[in-house]
C-alpha cells in the first residue's frame, strides 16, 4: 500500500491536470460562497462596492464576459508556450529533463490559476437578473476582478520564469537541487547500519550453498523497478524468520520472469509469502526520482554529453554539470552509505542487499564525459579539479582510493587522446595537485 501512495504521488507531482483541477474546484467553492453573500448580504454590500464598481447587471455582465474570454485565451497561450519549453528542452538537454519541467510548480498553477478564474465566471454570470427578479452579485463581481489582477501579476512572473527555466544554468541547479536534497532520503542515518552486536558475524554476507537452497521470487510482469517498500520487506523476513537477499536496485529493467529476490529456508516460503513480497515492489513503464538515485545523476550526464557533442559544441554547460556532479558526489563521500546486511531489531541477519557505492556512483557520473571529453584537455582537466575538490572532504580512504584509481583513467585518456603539448601539460598539472592532496590526508 505504501508503494502504491508513493507511485500515485509521484505521478501526480509530475502532472499537468492535478493542481489545476484543484484550482478550478476551489474557484467552484470560492463563486458558490461568494454568490450565497450575495443573497443573503447584497443590499448592504453594493452599497460598499459601489465606489469601486457600477453594480448593475448590463456592466457586471460585461465585466465578467470580458473576464472570462480573456482567462481561457490566456491560458491557452500558457499551454502553448509550455510545451514549446518542453520541446526545446528534450531536443536541446534530453528527453529524461523533460520530467523536471513537468514538475514544475510555477507551470502548473500558472494554468491552474487562468482556467480557475474562467470557471469562476462561468459560474456567476447566468446569476446576474435584471428586471423582476433583480440580482447583482456585487461582491461575486468585485472577487472575480481582483482574481483577475491577481492573473495579471502571475502571467507576467510566468514569462519570466518561463525565459529563465530555459537557460543551461537553470535547468543543471533545478536537477542538482533536487539530487542534493534526495540525498538525505536515498541515504537516511542509520539505514543499514550494523548493530554493536549480532547473532551472525564474520565478512561473509551469504551462505555457501545460499544459491542453491535459496527459493526465488519471480516478477510477475516487466518494466523497471521503481519502488522497493523496505519496511515491509523486513516485517516480512521477521514474521517468518526468513534471509532474503535482494540484488537489484530502484531503476533496474526487469522482464518478466526477472528473478526479485531470493529466501530461505525455502521450506518457510508459500504462495502468500510470495505475493507479500511481490506487492513491495512496484514496476512501471519509466525510472522515477522517488528511489532511483542514478536516475538524477544520469539526468546531469546526458545534459553534459549533448554539450560536448560536435553539433551542439558547448562545453561551458558540460563543466557546469561536472561542477554540480562533483557536489553530490562530495556530499555522498561524507555520509555513510547503507550496508550491505540489513538486521533486525535482535541482531539477526534478515536482509542482505547491493548498496550503490560510491565508486560506482563516481564512474556513473564521469565515464560519459571522460570518455567524450577525451580530446578535450579543458574537461579532463576539470574532472581532475573535481576530484580533487572531493578528495578534500571528510571521505573514507577506500573512497580516495577509488578518487585516484580513476585520476590515473583520465591521465591515461590524456595521454592518448590529446595532441596539444601544452593542453597535456596542463592536465598533468592538475593531476599533480589531486596527488599532492591525496598525500596531504594519507
Amino acid at each position: 500500500m505504501r508503494n502504491i501512495i508513493k507511485k500515485v504521488i509521484d505521478l501526480l507531482s509530475a502532472s499537468y491536470w492535478f493542481i489545476p483541477t484543484l484550482q478550478a474546484l476551489f474557484a467552484i467553492i470560492l463563486a458558490l460562497i461568494a454568490l450565497q453573500l450575495d443573497l443573503r448580504f447584497g443590499a448592504a454590500l453594493i452599497d460598499i462596492i459601489e465606489p469601486l464598481i457600477r453594480a448593475t447587471p448590463a456592466g457586471l455582465r460585461a465585466v465578467l464576459t470580458t473576464i472570462a474570454g480573456s482567462m481561457i485565451t490566456v491560458a491557452g497561450t500558457v499551454f502553448s508556450l509550455t510545451m514549446v519549453v518542453l520541446t526545446l528542452a528534450a531536443q536541446q538537454y534530453g528527453p529524461l529533463v523533460v520530467s523536471n519541467f513537468m514538475r514544475d510548480r510555477t507551470n502548473q498553477f500558472s494554468l491552474g490559476a487562468f482556467v480557475a478564474n474562467f470557471i469562476y465566471c462561468l459560474i456567476v454570470l447566468p446569476n446576474i437578473e435584471d428586471g423582476n427578479n433583480l440580482f447583482v452579485p456585487a461582491l461575486s463581481s468585485v472577487i472575480a476582478i481582483g482574481l483577475a489582477l491577481l492573473n495579471a501579476g502571475i502571467l507576467i512572473y510566468f514569462i519570466h520564469h518561463t525565459s529563465q527555466s530555459v537557460q543551461p544554468a537553470y535547468i543543471i541547479g533545478s536537477i542538482s537541487d533536487t539530487l542534493m536534497n534526495s540525498l538525505d532520503q536515498l541515504f537516511p542515518e542509520g539505514t543499514g547500519r550494523e548493530p554493536e552486536f549480532s547473532i551472525e558475524g564474520g565478512e561473509k554476507l551469504l551462505p555457501d550453498d545460499f544459491v542453491e537452497q535459496a527459493y526465488p521470487v519471480v516478477s510477475r510482469y516487466g518494466g523497471y523497478l521503481q519502488l522497493i517498500d523496505t519496511e515491509q520487506v523486513m516485517a516480512l523476513t521477521v514474521e517468518h524468520d526468513l534471509l532474503l537477499y535482494l540484488k537489484l536496485r530502484p531503476g533496474d529493467f526487469l522482464v518478466e520472469g526477472s528473478i526479485l529476490a531470493q529466501l530461505l529456508p525455502k521450506e518457510r516460503v508459500n504462495d502468500e509469502i510470495v505475493d507479500q513480497l511481490q506487492d513491495a515492489f512496484s514496476l512501471g513503464s519509466e525510472r522515477t526520482l522517488v528511489q532511483d538515485s542514478d536516475l538524477m545523476v544520469t539526468q546531469l550526464v546526458q545534459i553534459a554529453l549533448r554539450a560536448l557533442s560536435p553539433g551542439i559544441n558547448d562545453p561551458y554547460t558540460a563543466l557546469l554539470c561536472i561542477d554540480r556532479l562533483g557536489e553530490a558526489l562530495a556530499k555522498i563521500a561524507q555520509i555513510d552509505t547503507p550496508a550491505a546486511r540489513r538486521f533486525d531489531d535482535k541482531g539477526k541477519l534478515r536482509i542482505v542487499t547491493n548498496p550503490l557505492t560510491f565508486k560506482e556512483l563516481l564512474h556513473t557520473s564521469f565515464d560519459g564525459i571522460r570518455h567524450y571529453g577525451a580530446g578535450d584537455a579543458q574537461v579532463l582537466g576539470y574532472l581532475l579539479s573535481t576530484l580533487e575538490l572531493i578528495a578534500q572532504t571528510k571521505c573514507s580512504s577506500k573512497d580516495r582510493e577509488a578518487i585516484y584509481n580513476y585520476a590515473q583513467a583520465i591521465w591515461n585518456n590524456a595521454q592518448n587522446t590529446i595532441t596539444d603539448p601544452s593542453g597535456l601539460i596542463s592536465v598533468e598539472s592538475k593531476l599533480n595537485d589531486l596527488r599532492e592532496t591525496l598525500k596531504f590526508y594519507v
